[in-house]
């Protein structure tokens, strides 16, 4: 038996939070049932609203609508919401019936319209009621002061109640004793008193509200300490000489429900609450990623007893610490209805949204693969075969490699959209602190996947009114002088990022900027809990330390902490950019068929293409969205660029007409673009995606990073690993102890004779960032493309080093390197450091120069001038 039906056995059931179309049709609820001990589930209006826009499910019934001239909103969502709920309710009706009456069940929320209208709500609820007509479909019905009416009046009509929004065992007593009212009131008119119930309190949120309240031996202690005072409260409920009278006649108890047991904090179990509160006669709602989780490898330990253990003592003291239970559990309650509210109106937005899209018949991809269209398909069709969705979502290791090494602890991209809606108000109380304290400006010090998304979303919502951010990403002294000189130090938000902590460039940009500006109020961190970079922002007591989820690599990273704290300084809607994510994660998920899963769709085009050597992924961007290319340069070429295999992306390369293309490319294109049809009809396989607005960019990230952990499937690489890229900086870090070698510069001439067929061409631009030399080496790569006709690349030094760099050493041996150095004078100290920028500057550039030579790469060492001169660009 798997820990689920361990717990079952132990009288503990299980629930899924969740509910899509997809998962009736594709037939995963009725796998879930029989493997996975499930007996019942609830939906919600986020879950709906991300399905809905996300996928092409409800397509057809909500296209009936799209004639009408006013449409009912909240009526098409109710009927969505009943084909779905009573066809599940249909297949948990089996255990209804075999445990009489106290299995099996599914919910039903109503409107949050109502919430604060005793009348309309149960006006609603017996109206929903008769139209499910199943006796195992429970509505969903607050439990605050004016929902407690509500459940009494339900239960005596003999109508199933779930009630929800409950914090607190003084809130959960309140519900338990409308439930009792409404049974004592039937058995007076001798009617039957068994008419289902649950109780849902809702456990991580206090860990969640309390997180920046309580001192560390605290944190993560408030949620299971409330779950257990209730659970004390609940047993004396059902002990009472009151309630005894009612079980005689047949009254059966309004079950304990944990609702949305999935952890907030990444540093814990997913397992977390469900094993800390297991108890008797109790039901737990899992998120789906928490149910695969605790079936491979929950733990169950002894359940709860009646007294709640040791809830009390961890209560006194978290009130002792400042933190006031009561208040905060009302806090929570009206925080509850309100994200319900903006949730639930999101979710008819989202129905009015897909209705202008089914009028207009657009949004979505339009794909031109040309001879590469009965392979790819083929490729669907056996990543289906090999089930290779599901195993993602479980994070089975053993689609990639044996080896559980570098992915059991790098799928966290998965959930970290969802973990993050529930950071928001944090995220938008810190930048009012910032703001409050007279902060205007952003200084963003990060390499790689801890700066790229920031520097897209730098460019892609400039103008929106939150503070001036400026991405650093550079050891090139004037690029650091140039920064430091430019910004108003004395009101400037200084920010570190580093997964690990231990990030050279960004280390060096920390002393430096400390030395000028030592005010610990001034400075936040995002890296991984633990890391050097936590242990020294706690030391100096900076203003905020973001700590991310450790299960996330720096590529996949954008829709953490390291992409969403950079957005919401920008004033970015993040709300928002992860309810578009949540969109395509809900379109990815196992229960939509191969053929139509995005993610699917893409990573076997990527991947197949590349198998059939056209590995030269070309990107064209719309101009808000330029950025959004070097950050899928990294997460492309670090994912696939190993082991001899590859997918070369190529970015910021100007379009041209087809006699500049080689056989070896393959086009993506974010919005259409007429420029392509005429590469279509010469046979260049093409995919266009669809693009409305910059906020589109969530949804791009979560179906890039499963299209590339696709690819790597097709590859049969791990994707998410990198085992060349330390090369370089080992070497570089040994140049900066013994000494700078001696690298002799090559003419231009000879280092292009070097390009074949079938090669691409990488400048590795050591120069200062946005400089002139930058510019006028884009112009070079453009002409050097139409002559040569190869694919070029431009990686700016040392950013690519944290990108392509991987590729370049690991990747296939079709790569053409060519170094161009700027001048480092003048040259800038590093506080505390025996080397300036300037020799950190060059030597990671001798590093990279050395590890490429290392591997027997073609690499070269050009000036800058020879090689403007040889590409016909004036200097």
């Amino acid at each position: 038996m798997n820990p689920l039906q361990i717990l079952h056995e132990k009288g503990e059931r299980i629930w899924l939070d969740n509910i899509r179309r997809g998962m009736l049709r594709s037939g995963a609820l009725t796998r879930y049932i029989k493997e996975l001990a499930l007996t019942g589930l609830t939906s919600n209006p986020t879950i709906f609203e991300h399905v809905i826009g996300g996928s092409a499910d409800y397509d057809e019934s909500i296209g009936r609508h799209r004639h009408a001239v006013d449409p009912n909103l909240e009526a098409i969502f109710f009927e969505l919401a009943l084909e779905d709920l009573t066809e599940a309710a249909d297949l948990f009706r089996p255990l209804y019936d075999e445990s009489r009456g106290r299995d099996g069940f599914v919910s039903l929320e109503l409107s949050p319209d109502l919430a604060d209208d005793t009348e309309a709500s149960i006006a609603q609820a017996l109206e929903l009621a008769a139209r499910a007509n199943r006796p195992n479909l429970l509505i969903k019905v607050p439990g605050t002061p004016a929902g407690v009416p509500v459940i009494e009046e339900l239960i005596y009509r003999g109508v199933p109640v779930n009630v929800t929004l409950l914090f607190s065992a003084e809130q959960y007593i309140q519900a338990a004793e409308a439930y009792l009212r409404g049974i004592e009131r039937r058995l007076a008119e001798r009617k039957d008193p068994h008419v289902p119930s649950v109780a849902s309190l809702f456990i991580p949120r206090w860990d969640k509200a309390s997180v920046d309240r309580l001192p560390e031996p605290l944190e993560n202690t408030l949620g299971i300490a409330i779950g257990r005072q209730t659970y004390r409260a609940y047993c004396r409920v059902y002990d009472s000489p009151r309630w005894k009278q009612l079980a005689e006649q047949g009254a059966h108890t309004q079950r304990l429900l944990w609702a949305s047991t999935g952890t907030k904090d990444p540093s814990l179990s997913p397992g977390y609450y469900v094993t800390a509160l297991a108890a008797p006669d109790t039901i737990a709602t899992l998120p789906e990623e928490t149910l695969f989780a605790f079936a491979k490898s929950g733990t169950v330990g002894e359940l709860l007893d009646a007294d709640g253990g040791d809830a009390q003592r961890t209560l006194e003291a978290i009130n002792e610490a400042g933190v006031d239970t009561t208040a905060l559990a009302d806090e929570l309650q009206e925080e509850g209805k309100r994200k319900f509210s903006d949730s639930y109106h999101k979710l008819l937005a989202g129905i009015e949204k897909k209705l202008a899209q089914l009028r207009e018949a657009s949004g979505y991809e339009q794909d031109d693969l040309g001879a590469l269209e009965v392979g790819v398909r083929r490729q669907i069709e056996t990543l289906a075969e090999e089930q290779a969705v599901e195993r993602i979502w479980r994070r089975d290791h053993t689609l990639w490699q044996p080896d559980p090494s570098e992915i059991s602890n790098r799928l966290g991209w998965l959930d970290a959209p969802g973990e993050m809606l529930d950071e928001v108000p944090r995220l938008q109380t810190f930048v009012e602190g910032v703001r409050a304290a007279g902060l205007t400006h952003v200084l963003w010090c990060g390499m790689g996947g801890s700066s790229l998304f920031a520097l897209v979303l730098q460019h892609a919502f400039a103008g929106a009114g939150g503070l001036e951010l400026r991405v650093l990403d550079s050891s090139h002294p004037r690029t650091v002088h140039q920064t430091a000189d430019e910004l108003p130090l004395d009101r400037t938000l200084f920010l570190f990022a580093s997964k690990s902590g231990g990030t050279l460039e960004t280390r060096c940009h920390l002393d430096y900027f400390w030395s000028r500006v030592a005010d610990p109020a001034q400075y936040a961190v995002i890296t991984d809990r633990g890391s050097e970079l936590d242990k020294l922002a706690r030391e100096r007591k900076f203003r905020q330390i973001f700590c991310n989820n450790p299960d996330i690599g720096g590529r996949y990273s954008a829709l953490s902490h390291f992409g969403l704290v950079a957005a919401a300084l920008l004033g970015v809607d993040v709300e928002e950019l992860l309810t578009r994510a949540g969109q395509m994660i809900a379109a990815c998920k196992p229960d939509t068929p191969a053929e139509r899963h995005p993610g699917v769709q893409l990573g076997a085009a990527l991947g197949y293409a590349a198998q059939q050597g056209r590995d030269k992924l070309t990107l064209l961007m719309p101009a808000q969205l330029a950025c959004f290319g070097g950050w899928l340069e990294q997460l492309i070429a670090e994912s696939t660029g190993k082991h001899g295999v590859g997918i070369l992306p190529v970015a910021d390369e100007p379009l041209g007409p087809p006699e500049v293309y080689g056989e070896d490319r393959f086009f993506v294109s974010l919005g259409a673009t007429d420029s392509f049809d005429v590469l279509a009809e010469q046979g260049y396989p093409i995919i266009r995606l669809p693009y409305m607005d910059p906020y589109g960019i969530g949804a791009e990230c979560f179906r890039w990073e499963f299209a590339v952990a696709i690819a790597g499937q097709v590859l049969r690489i791990n994707p998410f690993d990198q085992p060349d890229v330390e090369a370089a900086k080992k070497a570089a870090g040994k140049m900066l102890a013994q000494g700078l070698p001696a690298i002799p510069a090559a003419s231009a001439k000879q280092a292009l004779a070097a390009v074949r067929p079938g090669d691409y061409l990488a400048i590795q631009a050591y120069v200062a960032t946005d400089s002139e030399p930058y510019a006028q080496l884009q112009r070079a790569r453009t002409a050097l493309r139409d002559r040569l006709r190869v694919a070029t690349t431009l990686g700016l030094g040392p950013r690519y080093l944290h990108s392509t760099g991987q590729l370049h050493k690991g990747g296939r041996a079709n790569g053409v390197c060519i170094q161009v150095i700027d001048e480092v004078q003048p040259d800038l100290e590093i506080p505390g450091r025996p080397y300036t920028f300037g020799q950190l500057f060059q030597a990671q550039a001798a590093g990279d120069f050395h590890a490429l030579e290392e591997q027997g790469r073609r690499v070269f060492r050009v000036t800058l001038g020879d090689l403007l001169s040889t590409a016909g660009i004036r200097s």
